[in-house]
């Protein structure tokens, strides 16, 4: 008689669950990464748009082209702006699926705990079995059965390294 969990299916739908918020975790940090690079993007235009204009203004210039760069260094200072709060949103994002993550994995953990224990009470029940079996079988050569009195811990000691007990324990692995 092989070893068959009861909540087996409960505990490969926990794993998938699990299995699905790492995935999305990873997409996150991904999208968070991307903003990141984004946003130093973002600052390495600033600065050479600053500079430009610091060559520009060494140099005479029209109004209309002074008025461009001050707008178009307004325009970056307001999408770094824009970028660090998109950076902040996202970081909050993956903290609230690895919270989530935790949770998930706690679940699974709580599942497998429970097939331990199951698997150690099946594996206990199954050396009883084998410990009165081995002892049936030993009085029944003896034909004194009914005359004999069982005394507990001599019936475990006696029969724990019997062999009929050893291949009943290594036949029952879990699945």
């Amino acid at each position: 008689m092989a070893y068959h969990y009861k909540l087996e299916t409960l505990l490969t739908v926990r794993r998938n669950i699990e299995e699905q918020c790492q995935n999305k975790l990873a997409h996150e940090l991904f999208v968070l990464e991307n903003h990141k690079k984004h946003l130093v993007d973002l600052n390495r235009q600033r600065v050479e748009t600053f500079e430009t204009f610091e060559e520009k203004k060494k140099q005479s210039m029209s109004v209309a082209l002074f008025s461009f760069y001050v707008e178009a260094i307004h325009n970056r200072n307001r999408q770094i702006a824009f970028q660090q709060t998109a950076i902040e949103a996202q970081r909050a994002a993956v903290e609230e699926i690895r919270a989530e993550l935790a949770g998930k994995l706690r679940e699974r953990k709580v599942v497998e705990r429970l097939k331990e224990k199951d698997f150690l009470a099946y594996t206990k029940e199954l050396q009883r079995k084998a410990q009165r079996s081995c002892l049936i079988s030993y009085c029944m050569t003896r034909k004194n059965f009914a005359s004999m009195k069982f005394d507990s811990a001599w019936l475990t000691a006696s029969t724990r390294s019997n062999a009929c007990l050893q291949k009943a324990i290594r036949t029952s692995t879990p699945v």
